[in-house]
């Protein structure tokens, strides 16, 4: 029986699929983590048409509430929110930008607040120069319109901010 038809049809929520859920968000690709939502949706799904599923580690039924409360514990903020769209938040999401091999990752990083941009200069009263401090790409921010572009030379090439030198130089 696949992972689908587990869930399906489950009386009882075990430890060792709670886990393998859990296990299988840490892999951190966008398909998995799908699955997993989409597998916890269908428990969800369950639950509020009645289906009694109950829960090993505690041996309670579980309830809208308690199956909430259970993703909050076991999961990510971001994994519950999606499994339960209409909840509020009680504070900011914050991510952060970090380098990788195929390029940059926007990874959850909580409640914690981080810098992602560093003001460098004025170009005008208009126009500003923003560094994106994971990769010192150099952008253009236009102050009325909040639009960020990345400064761009006529060759297509970006251009990066080394505050070490203080300069900006192309990059190709």
């Amino acid at each position: 029986m696949d992972i689908y038809e587990k869930v399906a049809k489950i009386d009882t929520l075990d430890n060792d699929l709670l886990k393998e859920l859990v296990d299988d968000i840490g892999y951190g690709s966008r398909g998995t983590i799908n699955m997993v939502v989409d597998l916890l949706k269908t428990i969800k799904e369950r639950i509020i048409r009645g289906d009694k599923i109950r829960l090993e580690k505690t041996g309670e039924i579980l309830t809208l509430t308690s199956f909430e409360k259970l993703l909050e514990d076991e999961f990510t903020m971001f994994v519950t929110k999606a499994v339960f769209k209409d909840k509020i938040l009680p504070h900011k999401v914050f991510f952060q930008i970090e380098n990788s091999e195929p390029g940059l990752d926007l990874v959850y990083s909580g409640s914690k607040e981080n810098k992602l941009f560093q003001w460098i200069a004025d170009i005008d009263e208009e126009y500003s120069l923003l560094e994106l401090l994971p990769t010192h790409v150099v952008y253009i921010r236009n102050s009325q319109t909040r639009q960020l572009l990345p400064f761009i030379s006529e060759k297509g090439n970006y251009y990066v901010y080394s505050q070490h030198e203080g300069k900006i130089k192309e990059i190709m």
